[in-house]
């Protein structure tokens, strides 16, 4: 309702501090900084062949003979990875363990 007494001409001659202080001069006003949000994906190859490791060899395989090429595509970002019959050998042929928890990272998307 305060905010409906302010007029055109009022809102685009005057500063912030002095509106905020004309609308609420009763209440103790605290301006924070602002804060530009930005964007970061943690996606890679990497992490997007560990989730078909935990798929399993067989289910990889059958997907592989039924189209040929494995795309996965980032749900956040967008990004496109591709597994061929090769990529996809290595992935077994590797002995390291499946993770099936990635440790937190402090990004957020």
């Amino acid at each position: 309702m305060l905010g409906q007494t302010v007029k055109r001409e009022e809102l685009l001659s005057t500063d912030i501090s002095t509106l905020l202080h004309r609308l609420f001069w009763e209440e103790t006003i605290r301006v924070f900084d602002p804060v530009h949000p930005q964007f970061h994906c943690s996606c890679n190859r990497e992490k997007v062949g560990n989730m078909l490791k935990m798929l399993g060899q067989e289910e990889v395989e059958s997907a592989l003979a039924e189209l040929g090429e494995l795309g996965i595509n980032c749900d956040f970002c967008g990004k496109h990875y591709a597994f061929d019959k090769v990529d996809c050998a290595q992935l077994f042929a590797s002995d390291s363990p499946v993770q099936t928890m990635m440790p937190p990272s402090g990004s957020t998307h």
